[in-house]
């Protein structure tokens, strides 16, 4: 009997990391949305890497996508899709170790299933909220390199299709484009 509960115990761990990363994962796109919305975070982001590292690395940013828009479209469908098939992953395991769990006993059931719902109340893991800030990283990237092109095609981009864009437009144009912008006229 005493095996039941190391077996428990150990699938209990293992629960709990892969419930842990279901829940971040499912708290993903909420967690980016508000980075999206929040100038004083989004500014945090970018003073963190830096805004002459983010002109000199805009420099080679290609339109690998056939435009900056494409790379921007791509590069939000590529975190989208790993994003899903993270939390799909982390379900699907959990999912296996709380049925192996009811094999032991419903006693282990139960606690299992209450350990899968507990981890929702932790915060969003920090692997996730790198992931994102990554995300953003490469949108920032295009948006300079669409705004060094065209900073009114790059401005109506933002508007029309991608609203969710605006904040971090109106944030880079205010921490970094600028100097941009003043370097062109100096020239």
């Amino acid at each position: 009997m005493w095996w039941k509960y190391l077996v428990e115990f150990i699938g209990g761990w293992f629960l709990l990391v892969f419930a842990g990363v279901f829940w971040s994962y499912v708290k993903a796109p909420h967690h980016l949305k508000n980075v999206l919305n929040s100038p004083s975070e989004l500014s945090e982001i970018l003073k963190h890497i830096g805004h002459d590292t983010l002109i000199q690395e805009s420099m080679n940013v290609e339109p690998v996508f056939g435009s900056f828009k494409g790379n921007i479209f791509a590069h939000s469908i590529a975190h989208k899709r790993s994003v899903e098939k993270s939390r799909t992953f982390g379900l699907i395991i959990s999912i296996v170790l709380v049925i192996l769990s009811a094999q032991l006993g419903s006693g282990f059931l139960y606690v299992n299933v209450v350990l899968f719902f507990a981890m929702l109340l932790f915060p969003t893991a920090s692997h996730v909220k790198n992931q994102n800030a990554t995300h953003i990283h490469t949108i920032t990237l295009n948006l300079i390199r669409m705004y060094q092109e065209d900073a009114k095609t790059c401005f109506e981009f933002c508007i029309n299709e991608r609203p969710e864009l605006l904040k971090l437009y109106r944030t880079i144009k205010v921490r970094v484009l600028e100097s941009i912008r003043k370097e062109r006229e100096s020239e």
